[in-house]
């Protein structure tokens, strides 16, 4: 039979349901194939006695082979088209640029606020009881960076600056201007967003790095053992921070922030005034400040 002709005897069956060609048999249907419905052929089988039947697709119309065909079928061509979605349309050459580089700025910033440090202790003291409390003020702190925004969501940058508090007590101690003062070093990465239509830009960020500590004293006693002076020593320190800046223009920004610092504990020696005497450790529990600055940013 002509495949036209076949299409043609399809179209022109009025089916509620779904059907598939299926040969017409070389004998009539018998009584009971009640679910065979015949078709007769229109004016394109002209003097052509040929009956079309079509077939339900049910249980008994597709075996399982053909079902597990179908559905292997839809599965593929749907992690086709997933795939194919997932595809980026540019080169990976092209995606680099634009994620590390085409759109790249160096940057500086500083910033200065106060500088809130929990209460801490004292862990050594030349071989007596240690435990003592340690309470700070209020300090000032000042900040200043240079980094490099790879894009507008990620910057890395190299800070440094300064913070000192006063201390104000120590428990069994008798002490006269004795501050605790810390000078980061930090590595720091940066995740930003800038909200559409907006000059505001949200951000995020923490580093990793050291702090020169310092201790300085003009006189600092338990009554048995005292200390002046200075002395400083080098410790692990690491921040967590997030913000708000507001553009002025494309190259300026103003921003308000906070910021989590920490340090591991600090050790201080302190030479006798005896001669052939024994040096003085001064052991410091290592800080936990909060520290909220005002900011300006400039960009290149």
């Amino acid at each position: 039979m002509d495949r036209n002709h076949a299409r043609w005897t399809a179209e022109s069956c009025l089916v509620a349901r779904t059907w598939r060609f299926q040969p017409p048999p070389l004998e009539p249907p018998s009584a009971n194939a009640s679910n065979l419905k015949p078709c007769l052929t229109g004016s394109a089988f002209d003097k052509s006695s040929h009956v079309f039947y079509l077939v339900p697709i049910g249980e008994k119309g597709l075996n399982n082979n053909h079902r597990m065909l179908m559905k292997s079928s839809t599965i593929l061509l749907a992690v086709a088209a997933s795939a194919a979605l997932l595809i980026p349309n540019s080169s990976p050459a092209q995606y680099y640029d634009d994620f590390f580089g085409a759109n790249g700025r160096p940057y500086f910033r500083v910033g200065a606020g106060a500088a809130f440090t929990a209460d801490g202790s004292l862990t050594e003291f030349s071989g007596f009881a240690a435990g003592n409390k340690v309470k700070y003020d209020t300090g000032f702190a000042f900040e200043g960076a240079i980094g490099y925004a790879f894009n507008q969501w990620i910057s890395a940058e190299f800070e440094t600056g300064s913070f000192a508090n006063r201390i104000s007590q120590v428990e069994g101690f008798a002490l006269a201007d004795t501050y605790l003062y810390n000078v980061p070093f930090m590595a720091n990465v940066t995740l930003k967003y800038t909200i559409p239509r907006t000059i505001v830009t949200p951000y995020v960020g923490a580093g990793l790095g050291g702090s020169v500590t310092g201790f300085d004293t003009d006189y600092f006693s338990n009554g048995r053992v005292s200390l002046y002076g200075s002395d400083a020593t080098v410790v692990f320190a690491y921040q967590f921070y997030a913000g708000v800046r507001f553009d002025i223009n494309e190259q300026m920004s103003v921003g308000i922030g906070y910021k989590y610092f920490a340090t591991e504990d600090s050790d201080f020696r302190y030479e006798s005034f005896n001669s052939g005497g024994p040096d003085l450790h001064l052991g410091i529990e290592g800080v936990s400040s909060h520290i909220v600055t005002v900011s300006f940013n400039m960009r290149f």
